[in-house]
């Protein structure tokens, strides 16, 4: 691969930076559920990342295999009285999800959810709905477990999960005597102070080197586009910043993969009728301004032709006439001539 098509040069790169406070970077983070002692990722770099090299154009749509909640206008949503927190929390116990990405298989149930919560107008309770997420984000553990996913990836993603259920479940309205700012799901599970910024430390250096870690990628797209936003919540005018880290996202998943080209149906066409082809038919405005030229050029040559021809014509009739001024002479009948009469000698003198 070229400088020029390498997604991780340096050039023209989007920056994702920490805040201002230091804390440690969710790889490694010491969580209770795991308990070894593996040895922990490097850090990310405040700086980096990713160029993607490929077409800026943004596709119609979102990126395939990400779960898509559909929910009902405001005014219906108000109209709705509120449902049970109970029902929602068992709505998709009893479905199976499959996705060519096993994380996103995985986490299907925690994103549908979090759609839900946004989306529909339900009577929450802090305690419960924080014991339900931390029991499917273990359950989500032990399917990454199950899957062979790397423990590195495993770790990261469950710390995206926990950071995106404390920024949208966290910004929901909730009573005064049940916020949820006591039942976060990082300081839970990880043991450390939620700020939003673990997320994009982490996105940040997977975009450092984003070879092999593709579903992983497609995770942290999909939490953007529920609304995660973590450290840049309530900040003016970061929503283009917002913006520009989801499509990078989205472009370096389809740098390294890409999309298929073949149609979604392989029978949508139906079958060919034999038929004979049409006669190719000119247009109407082509023949007139083809009958238009013709009559144009034959005028003009018809005009040539004749011109030569009366000019030709002019001069012999010229020719006809003579350059000399013409006279006119009427001819008259004359005497005959009388003959000559000699002349008499003259006399002669005597001589003396």
């Amino acid at each position: 691969m070229s400088s020029k098509d390498d997604p991780s040069r340096p050039a023209d790169k989007t920056v994702i930076r920490a805040p201002r406070p230091k804390q440690r970077s969710p790889a490694t983070l010491q969580g209770s559920a795991a308990g070894s002692a593996a040895p922990a990722p490097p850090a990310a770099r405040e700086s980096t990342v990713f160029d993607p090299g490929v077409g800026r154009q943004m596709p119609s749509g979102w990126a395939s295999g990400t779960v898509v909640v559909q929910g009902s206008p405001p005014a219906a949503a108000a109209s709705t009285p509120a449902l049970q927190q109970e029902i929602l929390l068992g709505a998709t116990d009893d479905v199976t999800f499959a996705a060519a990405n096993p994380i996103l298989a995985a986490a299907a149930p925690l994103l549908v959810l979090f759609g839900q919560l946004r989306l529909m107008p339900v009577e929450r309770q802090a305690g419960p709905l924080a014991e339900h997420i931390a029991e499917a984000i273990e359950m989500f553990d032990r399917e990454m477990a199950k899957a062979g996913i790397a423990e590195a990836d495993a770790r990261i993603a469950k710390f995206a999960l926990c950071e995106t259920a404390d920024d949208l479940v966290g910004n929901l309205p909730w009573p005064k005597d049940d916020a949820w700012s006591g039942h976060s799901l990082v300081s839970r599970l990880f043991h450390t102070r939620p700020t939003g910024a673990g997320f994009y430390q982490a996105l940040n250096q997977i975009l450092g080197s984003p070879e092999g870690h593709h579903d992983l990628l497609e995770l942290m797209h999909a939490c953007l586009s529920l609304g995660f936003e973590g450290q840049y919540r309530g900040r003016a005018g970061e929503r283009d910043a917002l913006e520009r880290i989801r499509r990078d996202v989205y472009d370096t998943i389809r740098y390294f993969n890409p999309r298929a080209e073949d149609d979604i149906s392989p029978r949508w066409q139906g079958m060919a009728a034999t038929l004979s082809k049409p006669r190719a038919r000119l247009p109407l405005w082509a023949v007139a301004a083809a009958a238009a030229t013709l009559v144009t050029a034959a005028f003009f040559g018809l005009r040539m032709l004749i011109t030569d021809e009366g000019d030709a014509t002019a001069g012999e009739l010229l020719a006809l006439n003579p350059s000399t001024p013409v006279t006119i002479e009427r001819a008259s009948v004359a005497a005959p001539a009388e003959p000559a009469q000699p002349a008499p000698p003259p006399p002669a003198v005597p001589t003396t």
